[in-house]
């Protein structure tokens, strides 16, 4: 029932030039050199609550789309079903404030637009095998998600989770008793969550963006930390991206690529880099540096 989004799911970024002919698809998470450092350290990733990010905005797009279609609907219905889409329509307020976690990568390798916002006072792009992420992504409570930008594809993937879980009210009259319709209507919350967190503006289509997208998570979770901003404290969820131990002593981590941003010294950077790899016997396959233009930034 949920075919455009189980699609969506399976979808595969494009295999990246200069991939040792390893054929694997490529997504990568642009960084600063504090991050790359905590990422390379630490084995893992910081996925932040959705609604502290700038985009924040867009998930709120999508719980809107859903809002509207279940008015609309409920217009056409009667009985159980109307009840239900009702229920959906009126929670949107307190969907917004859920423990919903994301991490962006983009199929962009070296751009400076990716380099201006995330790491221009210098960072890295970090080139991640998909295959490993999804390892990563389930084992951690993610799905790896390629960003929503078209609008009817938007409202075809909301109608899709109404679908499902109209057609679950008979299951959840016999399952939760007398407050079925309550407990379908938070179903549908917990499902279509990952989906909207994953609709954009297409007036960004160009980012070609992917997030990793957590479940409901509750707010006593061990991996929830916070970090300082200047104006705020935002929550992240740590993401563990350790997939094994290989032949030689290398963790696997999904990182194959590493291109480090435009700066002025580039030789030096990639020398004190390769020292980090070696200490913390990260596998990896090729690092560089961008051919972007450092006065560009």
């Amino acid at each position: 029932m949920l075919d455009t989004y189980h699609a969506l799911l399976r979808e595969q970024p494009p295999v990246a030039s200069g991939t040792n002919g390893d054929n694997e698809g490529r997504l990568y998470h642009y960084t600063s050199y504090a991050g790359l450092l905590g990422i390379i350290q630490s084995k893992s990733l910081w996925a932040s609550k959705l609604r502290f990010l700038n985009d924040a905005d867009e998930f709120i797009h999508g719980l809107d789309i859903a809002e509207t279609l279940a008015r609309e609907r409920a217009k056409d219905s009667d009985g159980e079903e109307k009840e239900l889409l009702q229920k959906i329509a009126s929670r949107r307020d307190s969907y917004h404030r859920a423990n919903v976690f994301v991490s962006s990568f983009t199929e962009q390798p070296d751009v400076l637009s990716q380099w201006r916002g995330y790491a221009g006072a210098g960072g890295a792009s970090l080139g991640f095998s998909v295959v490993d992420l999804r390892r990563a992504a389930e084992a951690n409570s993610f799905k790896l998600i390629k960003c929503v930008y078209d609008q009817p594809t938007k409202i075809k993937i909301a109608n899709e989770f109404l679908d499902l879980w109209l057609s679950r009210i008979p299951h959840a009259r016999e399952s939760f008793g007398d407050d079925y319709l309550d407990s379908a209507s938070w179903g549908f919350t917990y499902d279509y969550f990952q989906a909207a967190a994953a609709f954009k503006h297409s007036a960004f289509h160009e980012e070609a963006e992917w997030r990793l997208v957590s479940t409901l998570i509750s707010s006593h979770d061990e991996k929830i930390g916070f970090r300082p901003l200047s104006t705020m404290i935002v929550p992240y969820f740590k993401i563990d991206l350790d997939v094994g131990v290989e032949d030689g002593g290398k963790t696997n981590i999904g990182l194959r690529e590493i291109l480090l941003g435009p700066n002025n010294n580039p030789e030096d950077m990639k020398d004190a880099l390769g020292m980090v790899l070696a200490r913390y016997k990260i596998r990896y396959s090729s690092y560089t540096n961008s051919k972007a233009p450092y006065r560009s930034l």
